[in-house]
């Protein structure tokens, strides 16, 4: 460990048991929604009353704060018409964008990963353990820039995907 090796939280429970049981049920509870019933009609909402459930019951203010509700917000795009996303995108960078999707989402997830190591064990190869800003300030920007910066670069490039898909199949029909 070393000084800057965790994430604030904080909890309305009154014990550290009932916080730290609470905590893992209501994570578990994310993740199976996630997987199974994020596409139903109220799901995005459940999401969201999750993810205050756990910021609420000590899960941390990082994940709960930036990266679910930019989750949430992109489930409330499932089965829903992509109008918006067709005026925004320009047509002609579609294709260059489908392509990407899987990409940045791979970069985002594996800046993530090591962002998380990094800030649990405080290692960085050549950065000395008394060069803690530094290091603070380089997994910042791992987190931040690679992580959450690419999962909102992957949301918008999954859309075009979606899109590209979608005109695909409309030109096989007609």
């Amino acid at each position: 460990m070393w000084e800057h090796g965790g994430e604030g939280a904080f909890t309305i429970l009154p014990t550290y048991l009932a916080t730290g049981i609470l905590a893992v049920l209501t994570g578990i509870a994310m993740i199976i929604w996630s997987v199974w019933f994020i596409q139903r009609k109220r799901g995005p909402l459940v999401f969201f009353l999750l993810n205050l459930l756990l910021f609420l019951f000590g899960g941390g203010i990082g994940a709960p704060v930036l990266i679910y509700p930019a989750a949430g917000f992109a489930a409330t795009t499932i089965h829903k018409p992509l109008k918006k996303w067709r005026r925004i995108l320009p047509e002609k960078a579609l294709p260059f964008l489908a392509k990407l999707w899987p990409y940045t989402l791979s970069i985002a997830v594996i800046s993530l990963l090591v962002g998380l190591f990094v800030a649990i064990t405080g290692y960085i190869p050549g950065f000395a353990a008394s060069d803690a800003d530094k290091i603070l300030i380089i997994d910042l920007a791992i987190v931040f820039g690679g992580g959450l910066g690419m999962f909102l670069v992957s949301f918008i490039c999954g859309f075009a995907y979606d899109i590209l898909q979608i005109n695909i199949k409309a030109e096989r029909i007609s």
